[in-house]
């Protein structure tokens, strides 16, 4: 089928981790890092400073809606100035509900920023663990969450999603309610998209479009980028996404992202 793996993000980075890297070192499991209300237009930077063999797990919530970004502490200022994250960077739009991990072979500083939407609270957890803890719990046969979103889009709109971390032997898990269609897409059918060659009709592929309330589960099977569109029509939509490592990811990258 499709996969994603963006060269932007990882060119420099060995192909074993597959997937954008990052994360601050909290001091004990769990920890709460931030809570509070913030209104709409309200910006909300934490500094990520990560060691490498780090995996951790962004567990970010909010009762408005936000945008969350994580880049690289260089970028910050750029984006600033643009009012745009870079293209490099990790991007979630419309978000209620995140979980991401963030696992390392470098080290770095980065920036995780929340953009608010609307007005609400927001709560963000920050989980430690190792790649390696994850590379073993693969290795006893177990499946491992990449990422998962929750997300909502008012009406009238074409909304499109980057899909990380979705490379071979992971599976991508799509629920979605409310929207006229909704499509995966590779990046050679989001180019079209984009350049008015093919239409949205044309681009509903029954094994990888849901008309209407529905949800479908595929399979990667290779490592091309890919991209979730969601088109909604008279009434608001909303979306959940998974992306799940299964133990057959290891023979493909030698370890977990």
């Amino acid at each position: 089928m499709i996969g994603r793996i963006s060269p932007v993000l990882f060119g420099l980075i060995p192909l074993v981790f597959a997937l954008f890297q990052t994360y601050y070192n909290p001091v004990q499991s769990d920890a709460a890092v931030y809570q509070k209300v913030l209104k709409q237009g309200d910006l909300h930077v934490i500094d990520l400073s990560f060691k490498p063999g780090d995996r951790y797990v962004v567990e970010f919530k909010t009762t408005g809606l936000s945008n969350l970004y994580v880049m690289e502490a260089k970028h910050y200022k750029v984006f600033l100035e643009k009012g745009e994250p870079p293209s490099s960077a990790t991007s979630f739009t419309m978000l209620s509900d995140l979980s991401l991990a963030l696992p390392t072979n470098t080290g770095g500083e980065y920036k995780l920023v929340i953009k608010q939407l609307s007005d609400g609270e927001v709560k963000l957890l920050i989980k430690p663990g190792t790649v390696e803890d994850a590379v073993g719990r693969m290795r006893r046969g177990e499946n491992v969450l990449r990422n998962s979103l929750e997300a909502k889009f008012p009406a009238g709109s074409v909304y499109v999603i980057p899909v990380y971390q979705f490379v071979m032997g992971t599976s991508l898990e799509i629920e979605v309610q409310g929207a006229e269609r909704t499509m995966v897409l590779t990046s050679a059918e989001y180019l079209a998209y984009q350049k008015g060659g093919k239409g949205l009709e044309t681009l509903c592929v029954r094994s990888r479009c849901i008309q209407g309330t529905g949800s479908m589960t595929l399979v990667s099977e290779d490592f091309g980028d890919v991209y979730l569109l969601v088109q909604t029509g008279g009434a608001p939509a909303s979306l959940k996404m998974k992306v799940i490592a299964t133990p057959e990811m290891l023979l493909y990258v030698g370890t977990c992202g």
